[in-house]
């Protein structure tokens, strides 16, 4: 019983005192750093809105300009280098004017239209294995562009803050950069029959040396620069000196075939699925330099096919490059005429510019061409670190 009483008296409640004001006071104290923790969060996420809207500002500018090197590229490696320079300037001219123009078709912070200043627009060229430099001059077509848009006071006004002014920060600098690559298909491995549709190739094999010299300097094989309607330099692929006697390159792009209206549908058409999967079957795709591939050549060429060549120029096609046996002596390929196999390492993108003439007078001429195929297989890298004659322009990236 006393343990019970004591137990009461123990929990039982106490009266306590109160001290009236002491939440007043701690909120005035309080006021002040709460109001700079409102007032630091309000500015900073002005800030961030800004920085975000600024990004999207530069990343819109540098597609734009990296699209205007894209489109100047093929132009730039398929001609002659005296007349690289020219287009080098002037694609490097559009390159900016798109940037500045996309640039100020936007907004951001207390900036309506954003100024882009020629400085912040700076080119450079990036590998395959992603080493980036910065170029100046004419002496290397940029496939990297990098664009900064500024909120500093210089190009556009620094970025007002509500709060920061009470505490002496009336404004602050943000600034935004985007960088874009251009890309191209890099080494052409083969085609794809899973899609259904023709694809471009022509049945035409060329001396992959011969084809290097030519978008390096623009001669042909016989040591002369042919010049195409157009004044820029083309290729003569019939007669071409050299190739295997008999055969003059013809090359079967499905089932081996001695069959001239087979080449017909071939130079018209293109090849079809099943002669892709003919192609892929018999182990003669992929190919590429390491790994070259025989394929059959055909029966040589008749005046026949002479009309078939000129329905198709202007078109943009493909056509095998092999290596060849030999260069000293010169051997084309493993065989004779319809016996013979070409060692093919590749496939490069043409137009043809010339298609006339019979017989021995015969004239089959190409220039290299941008071509776009679906039913390729290529590896991607950026532009002017795969084939000088890219089968495809892609869609520029960004990288930062």
């Amino acid at each position: 019983m006393n343990i019970a009483r004591k137990a009461i008296r123990v929990t039982a409640p106490f009266k306590s005192r109160r001290r009236k004001g002491v939440v007043a006071v701690l909120m005035a104290v309080l006021a002040v750093p709460l109001l700079g923790m409102v007032a630091f969060s309000v500015d900073m996420a002005w800030i961030a809105a800004t920085k975000s809207r600024l990004q999207a500002a530069a990343d819109a500018a540098v597609l734009a300009g990296a699209r205007q090197l894209s489109s100047n590229f093929n132009s730039y490696s398929t001609s002659p280098q005296n007349g690289q320079a020219a287009i080098l300037t002037s694609a490097e001219a559009a390159a900016k004017t798109y940037a500045k123009s996309f640039a100020g078709y936007n907004a951001a912070g207390n900036v309506g239209s954003l100024t882009l200043a020629d400085a912040d627009v700076v080119f450079g060229y990036t590998t395959k294995t992603g080493t980036y430099s910065v170029l100046s001059g004419t002496s290397q077509y940029p496939n990297t562009i990098t664009v900064t848009l500024r909120l500093d006071g210089t190009n556009n006004a620094a970025l007002g803050l509500f709060f920061a002014p009470m505490l002496g920060v009336p404004s602050t600098t943000v600034t935004a950069t985007a960088s874009s690559v251009i890309y191209v298909s890099g080494q052409i491995t083969g085609f794809n029959s899973s899609l259904g549709i023709n694809g471009l190739l022509m049945p035409v094999a060329l001396d992959v040396n011969a084809w290097n010299t030519f978008i390096a300097t623009g001669v042909s094989p016989d040591g002369t620069t042919q010049l195409g309607t157009n004044g820029q330099p083309q290729l003569q692929v019939y007669p071409s000196p050299g190739n295997a006697p008999g055969n003059f390159g013809l090359l079967s792009v499905g089932p081996p075939s001695t069959n001239t209206p087979t080449f017909s549908t071939w130079i018209n058409n293109g090849e079809s699925p099943s002669d892709m999967q003919y192609l892929s079957t018999h182990n003669l795709m992929p190919v590429s330099p390491s790994s070259p591939q025989p394929w059959a050549g055909g029966p040589g060429m008749k005046s026949a096919l002479q009309s078939d060549f000129a329905s198709a120029m202007g078109q943009g096609r493909l056509i095998p490059l092999f290596q060849p046996v030999s260069t000293s002596p010169y051997q084309a390929a493993n065989g004779n005429g319809s016996n013979a196999t070409y060692n093919i390492v590749g496939f490069v993108g043409v137009t043809i510019t010339q298609a006339d003439g019979r017989g021995n007078n015969m004239n089959i001429s190409v220039q290299a061409a941008t071509v776009i195929d679906p039913t390729l297989v290529y590896s991607t890298v950026p532009a002017g670190e795969g084939s000088s004659s890219p089968a495809t322009l892609l869609p520029p990236k960004l990288t930062q």
